[in-house]
Parts: structure tokens; sequence; C-alpha cells
């Protein structure tokens, strides 16, 4: 685990999360806007950079800064519960170590802001040798090879062939195009429905919106399974990470259009956090989502089943060990509690 400080040229590899957590800082403004997954770089145009040795001229500057620039709405909501800070604060800066690190699809570690703090944690082992990667994408990281790829052109100027890349590119074409399509129709015309229905609790207009997800989710599995022999686990849940937008709705709409009985509900709404949770277990381990929806599967695991039940057992190692890919294993017992209680109560907060 790396903690790299903002505009610092040093590195300290024994630099810790639970020492960041004691730091102190200044609180900024709260944005409401909070994107749950994702901490992503940005563009921005006002920033005053220097070189160590000469000034840099304003196009220098200008395009350092929209290449390198890190931004987000929020630093991680629950160090910042546990270090007591009154706001979570908004940032926007240079983390220079940081911007060394190149991109992949499915990146091997996990990056967030504590306090001034940027820490980069590996979240699986990593062969010596390998390069250690970061996603550059947010919410885009959701979508297919093809829309990924446009947003990187488009904002870093170069084109990812990176293993979740290539992997959808060996899909059939026809298999490609149908993640394509279901994944702009998710995102331009179903995403947009389901808010509005949201907003003015048009229960019909929800019902409508998860009938067309539905039929969406089947024609996709239908798809999937016709080349299932050809596909590993992973491999099924990469693909099913170009349409995670699809799978999220439907939790959703589960949840607030819930049918049958309420053991039935919950079975229901239980099987679709699973599903989500595989998909990021694969794609973005260790991110704030993963965490949330791991909190989110225990907790409806402990009321459906019990908390002493085989499935709430099952779902307190997931959340665990979602929790220690993201702060790792060494802090002491009191601040990983401290923590896990953070993340469930943030959880409750943006997840239903």
């Amino acid at each position: 685990m790396m903690n790299l400080n903002k505009q610092s040229s040093s590195t300290s590899s024994s630099s810790s999360l639970q020492e960041g957590l004691q730091d102190s800082c200044c609180d900024h403004g709260h944005s409401s806007g909070h994107d749950h997954h994702h901490h992503h770089h940005d563009s921005h145009s006002h920033s005053h950079v220097a070189a160590a040795d000469e000034k840099l001229t304003e196009q220098q500057a200008g395009l350092l800064v929209k290449y390198n620039a890190f931004a987000d709405d929020y630093e991680d909501l629950a160090a910042a519960a546990v270090r007591g800070a009154a706001l979570p604060h908004s940032h926007v800066g240079l983390w220079p170590q940081f911007s060394l690190f190149n991109h992949a699809c499915l990146p091997n570690s996990v990056h967030y802001l504590v306090g001034h703090a940027m820490v980069v944690r590996a979240v699986e082992g990593v062969p010596a040798g390998d390069e250690v990667t970061v996603s550059y994408l947010g919410r885009e990281e959701f979508a297919p090879a093809g829309a990924r790829q446009a947003v990187l052109q488009e904002r870093y100027g170069f084109v990812c062939s990176c293993a979740r890349c290539k992997l959808e590119a060996r899909a059939p074409q026809q298999l490609q195009q149908q993640l394509l399509d279901t994944y702009r129709q998710v995102v331009q015309e179903l995403k947009p429905r389901f808010l509005e229905a949201v907003e003015h609790q048009d229960q019909s207009n929800l019902a409508a919106v998860q009938a067309q997800l539905l039929s969406l989710e089947h024609s996709l599995s239908a798809s999937l399974q016709q080349h299932r022999a050809v596909l590993s686990d992973s491999a099924m849940l990469v693909l099913q990470a170009a349409v995670y937008d699809m799978y999220e709705l439907l939790l959703f709409c589960e949840q607030l259009l819930p049918q049958g009985s309420e053991g039935e509900a919950k079975h229901a709404a239980l099987a679709c956090i699973g599903r989500c949770l595989a998909i990021l277990n694969c794609v973005s381990k260790g991110a704030e989502l993963h965490v949330y929806l791991a909190s989110r599967l225990l907790q409806h695991a402990v009321d459906l089943r019990g908390p002493d039940s085989a499935q709430a057992e099952a779902a307190a190692q997931l959340f665990l060990e979602a929790h220690r890919m993201r702060y790792g294993s060494q802090l002491e017992q009191q601040v990983q509690l401290e923590l896990m209680e953070a993340n469930k109560q943030a959880a409750e907060e943006f997840l239903m």
C-alpha cells in the first residue's frame, strides 16, 4: 500500500491508513452527487503548477493538469467518519506519484483519499515485475469495451488494450453488439425513466421499466448461455459488467416493487444483490460500491436467515474480504471494526 501526499515527491511504503485516519485537514464543500463507486480523473483548466527548476507555460500547465489531475466529490466516507472529519471533503489535486500509474479496465489496485493522502492498495497478489494498475474511469467502467475506449481516447488520448478489453474483443461479434445495444438502452432510456418514476412515485411506470429490464436480462442471459462452454465464470462476469447498470436497476426495482410474500421479496433482493456483488468482485475489487454491496448482502442474509445461519456467515466473509481489499488487514482491530460499522451506515444511506 502506498500513501501519496498531494504535491509531494516522497513516497512512504510504511505509511498506513491508520496514520491517515489520524491526520487533521480542512473541510471543503460537500457535494450531494456522490458517485458510489467511483473516484475518477478529470480535467480542470485552472491550477497553479510549478516545475522544480523552471516555470511552466500556461499551455504546459494546462496539459499537465488535464492529464494528471484527480478529482472526487468525497474522500473515503468511512475513513472520514472514523477520523472525526466534520464533513468529508471534495478534492481536486495533483499527486505526482499517482499520475505515474497506468490504466487498466480490470485494475489490480484500488485508490481513494484519506484527508490529503492518496491511498493506492493492491487488491490481489501482484507477482514481482508485474505492473500495478489503476482505473482512470468512474462509472464508465461499467460499460462495454467500445464505450470505455471512446472515453479514454477523448480524455487521455490513448486506446486501451488491457486484458478486459481483449477478452471482450474475442467475444462473438453478435454478443458484443448485444452488450452495446443493451447498455445504450439501459443508460439512455430506461435509467432516466426509472429515476423519473422514482421521483414522481409512479408505480405503473416503474413496473413498465422493470418489465423491459427483465426482458433485456433474459435475452442477454440466453445469449451468454449459448457460449457457456467456451466462457469461464470470470469471463461471464466480465461480460456482464458491461451492462452492470441493468443488474443494478433490477435490484432497485426489486426493492421498490416487491412481489409475493415478504420472505419471497427478501429472497429475490438477496439474489439480485449477490449477482451485483459477484460482478463487482470481478471487475472492481475493493471499490466503495464493492464494500457497500457486501454490507447490504450481509444485512439481507441476517434478516432472512438469522445471524447464525450459514448464509449470514458466508455473507460476513464476503464483507470482510471486500473490506480487506480496500483497507488491508494490518489495521488495529478497533479501527477495523469502526470502519466496518461506518461502511454499513454509508451503505444504508447510498443503497436501498
